[in-house]
């Protein structure tokens, strides 16, 4: 009796064992032929490539005025000791606050040497103190003589707080970065992009003539945004690329500036 219990036992956890078998060998088969594991394996590998871009060529942070989205971008070159460029990035100022469709992107780029205004407009921008800093800009003859300009209107004990954060490897990196982004532009102080088309610093310091240029190249990239059904992005970068840079600025023009992606091999 016990013997055929056993038997009895026995039988039936091999017949669980046989039907758990073909349920591991049916899908193994149905994987087999339903599922590239290869594929799968590709497949999760581009995603960790996908991420890994997101973060590697994540764009320099660079000094923005107005809505980020805009589409119309004015990228100009300013050094706080040139009077030109002074003026150029307050009619650019002017420009964006009257427009809502436009935004500018100011590239420091002031001499090596003395104060680090690139850096340091860096932090002000950053802490939202630039923008008043240079709508009101009154020309200076030297960098001690803007640095004492601008503690005054930011006040001794924030300006001092911000002189120990400039010390930082990253605050400085920032304001090499807009220096590096205006040569590989071919900028210098005073110079403006609008939307892909240089505008020379003796143009641009003409306040009329710069309104002029500001409304060929809008109408200009207006007409691209009708051409292209309304697609903004296709027309900014329709607009760049039939512009007046060279084909490698254009490349870096697209990354740096519409994009705000890293070029990582300029």
């Amino acid at each position: 009796m016990v013997n055929s219990t056993t038997t009895s036992r026995n039988s039936k956890f091999l017949r669980v064992l046989a039907v758990a078998a073909a349920l591991v060998i049916g899908a193994t088969v149905w994987l087999m032929t339903h599922w590239d594991l290869r594929e799968l394996r590709n497949q999760l590998a581009e995603k960790v490539a996908s991420l890994d871009r997101g973060r590697s060529l994540r764009g320099p942070p660079l000094i923005g005025v107005g809505a980020s989205a805009a589409p119309f971008v004015c990228v100009v070159a300013w050094d706080p000791l040139d009077d030109k460029s002074v003026a150029v990035v307050k009619a650019v100022i002017a420009k964006v606050d009257s427009q809502s469709d436009s935004r500018a992107v100011i590239l420091p780029v002031p001499a090596v040497g003395g104060f680090d205004a690139a850096t340091m407009a860096y932090l002000l921008d950053r802490d939202g103190a630039l923008l008043p800093l240079l709508r009101n800009a009154v020309q200076v003859v030297d960098s001690q003589a803007l640095r004492a300009q601008w503690q005054t209107n930011l006040g001794a004990t924030k300006w001092h707080q911000l002189e120990v954060v400039a010390q930082d490897r990253d605050a400085v990196q920032s304001g090499l970065t807009s220096r590096r982004v205006a040569e590989g532009l071919a900028l210098q102080a005073g110079d403006v992009l609008l939307n892909g088309v240089r505008i020379p610093v003796a143009t641009a310091a003409d306040r009329l003539k710069f309104d002029q240029a500001w409304q060929e190249q809008l109408t200009r990239y207006e007409g691209l945004l009708g051409y292209l059904k309304g697609n903004t992005t296709a027309a900014q970068e329709k607009a760049a690329r039939t512009g007046s840079l060279q084909p490698f600025e254009i490349e870096r023009y697209l990354h740096w500036i519409v994009r705000s992606e890293r070029l990582k091999q300029i």
